[in-house]
């Protein structure tokens, strides 16, 4: 991608126009292309809270995932299954991977717009109806986006609360 940022550039210059920004995006590459001599602007969008798809691609770990869909559990039907409040509307599917979380022994296996159905094993079969949980996205930029607001919590308490000002702002 970047030797064809670099011949652009360079096709651009010979035609006598002047080229002073080279801007690049992508959270899993910014590593690299961030140090390319041609690059003078990085804008690297998931990095601020990752995500399951730069988990995937070892640019973060779990433990660096900031955004999460808190959920509740709704119901426990069996001692290894449970069911959330959190569904594909939630979460957003483009992507076709589920949601993952840092509880142990936690899955979650199947949406509906509205529920999450998870498969419990070791741990997790001490998961309760009230218990509230934490998943991480696998793609956060589509997940922000299905919601009007991010709650900023540290501590376990509320430290913040940002509206999604661009959400559903597409023509």
């Amino acid at each position: 991608a970047m030797r064809t940022v670099t011949e652009a550039k360079r096709s651009i210059e010979q035609k006598g126009i002047e080229v002073e920004v080279v801007s690049v995006g992508s959270s899993t590459s910014t590593w690299v292309t961030a140090k390319h001599p041609a690059v003078t602007e990085v804008q690297p969008g998931m990095y601020l809270f990752n995500d399951g798809g730069l988990v995937d691609n070892d640019v973060a770990t779990l433990a660096d995932c900031a955004l999460t869909v808190l959920t509740t559990v709704m119901s426990k039907t069996s001692g290894d299954h449970a069911v959330v409040d959190a569904g594909s509307k939630a979460f957003q599917w483009d992507q076709g991977i589920f949601p993952r979380t840092r509880s142990p022994g936690v899955k979650m296996v199947k949406f509906s717009e509205e529920h999450g159905w998870l498969q419990l094993n070791g741990k997790g079969k001490g998961v309760r109806v009230g218990d509230r949980l934490e998943f991480i996205p696998q793609h956060c930029c589509t997940c922000i986006n299905q919601h009007d607001e991010l709650v900023g919590i540290r501590s376990g308490r509320v430290e913040k609360v940002w509206p999604v000002v661009a959400r559903g702002k597409m023509k």
